[in-house]
């Protein structure tokens, strides 16, 4: 068993939450990208981390709201169920202006 962190090393690290060798994890970031991959001994992610936590496949019931700013057309809100059948890299979720993009909070909710 093991836990999320954030940190540049496991001595300076911020604890997120437990996890285990079996689990999928769910990155959010503030380019507003997002992540679904297999937990790992040692992964890293790129900086500006604005959720991370552990994602259930086939999980019909939780839902992400995502709120976030595009330079062009100001602050938009998104609801995002993914069930997850396949890893995803990079995924992002709203289109943008890349020099503009900012995630701004992202909840977990269940319907």
């Amino acid at each position: 068993e093991g836990f999320f962190g954030i940190g540049k090393s496991m001595k300076d690290s911020e604890f997120v939450c437990d996890c285990s060798d079996i689990d999928d994890v769910i990155v959010f970031t503030k380019e507003g990208r997002y992540v679904i991959t297999k937990v790992s001994d040692k992964a890293f992610f790129q900086k500006g981390i604005y959720y991370i936590g552990v994602f259930k496949r086939n999980d019909e019931r939780t839902i992400y709201n995502v709120l976030y700013r595009d330079g062009k057309n100001g602050p938009h809100d998104e609801a995002l169920r993914h069930q997850g059948h396949h890893a995803r890299q990079g995924v992002r979720h709203h289109q943008g202006h890349a020099q503009e993009r900012d995630t701004l909070y992202v909840c977990q909710s269940e319907r």
